[in-house]
């Protein structure tokens, strides 16, 4: 299984190149510069804008747009039901170990502890939106394009994905904290999420915005003050079997191949 140049390769070298860049400075003065690391999480969805003006022109714009705006409703509900969930379920068994969560402390991130509800648009818009236009949005399709499973599109994403994420390990607000022992967690849970984020994509009809909202919420449960151990071990992906259906081509496959 090999990754070719091509679409795909433009893309990922055009995404990093974007975030990479625009994480620099909050890299060099965390204090100073936090808010770049929203403003790099933009950098999947920008190189899928411009790399989609470039193959597909004016029509291919359209019906980014509309994925993004438009939703099967059960399928919202599922992103924002399935991690709130899990985090409830975390957050009882964190209670019974004498480790409640405080429900003071739920609605923030480590950069901006006290931000309150505005925390819930900035996740979905620059991490939900600005990774998954990108990853779903162009670099799937450009996977498969080859003639690539979507599981084997999907695990190529995963490596690419989690690759992009290197900075910050050396962002003290970021991945620096996490143990040497947990990285394989970490990435046990970049495998699985998008694993669960393809099979939503596929089955919701290519909606981006359920994706940007899934993506988003996942993100609130994992980044809040408040997480306990249980939480973050209970709203991992990790925790859920990857899903599987028939694929087009009558064989089984871990994610649903509908395009």
């Amino acid at each position: 299984m090999k990754l070719r140049p091509g679409p795909a390769t433009r893309f990922f070298a055009l995404a990093y190149a974007l975030t990479w860049l625009a994480w620099l400075p909050m890299l060099l003065d965390p204090d100073r510069w936090a808010a770049f690391h929203y403003v790099g999480s933009l950098g999947p969805a920008l190189a899928a804008v411009v790399l989609t003006a470039v193959d597909r022109g004016r029509p291919g714009l359209r019906d980014l747009a509309r994925r993004m705006t438009s939703a099967p409703p059960r399928w919202v509900l599922l992103a924002i039901a399935l991690p709130v969930s899990l985090f409830a379920v975390g957050a009882g068994v964190s209670a019974l170990l004498g480790d409640p969560v405080d429900p003071a402390r739920l609605l923030g991130s480590r950069e901006y502890p006290g931000i309150g509800w505005l925390v819930i648009p900035l996740e979905i818009v620059f991490f939900g939106y600005g990774e998954e236009v990108g990853w779903r949005g162009y670099a799937l399709d450009a996977l498969q394009a080859p003639g690539r499973s979507a599981y084997a599109a999907t695990t190529w994403l995963a490596l690419l994905w989690a690759g992009w994420h290197l900075p910050l390990f050396l962002y003290a607000d970021g991945l620096a904290s996490l143990p040497l022992l947990m990285i394989p967690g970490w990435f046990l849970s970049i495998l699985f999420g998008a694993y669960l984020v393809t099979w939503c994509y596929r089955s919701s009809r290519n909606s981006l915005l359920v994706v940007a909202v899934l993506h988003g919420v996942i993100d609130l449960v994992s980044i809040t003050p408040a997480a306990t151990t249980a939480t973050l071990i209970g709203s991992t992906p990790v925790s859920l079997p990857p899903p599987c259906s028939w694929s087009s081509g009558g064989r089984r496959d871990w994610i649903s191949t509908r395009r």
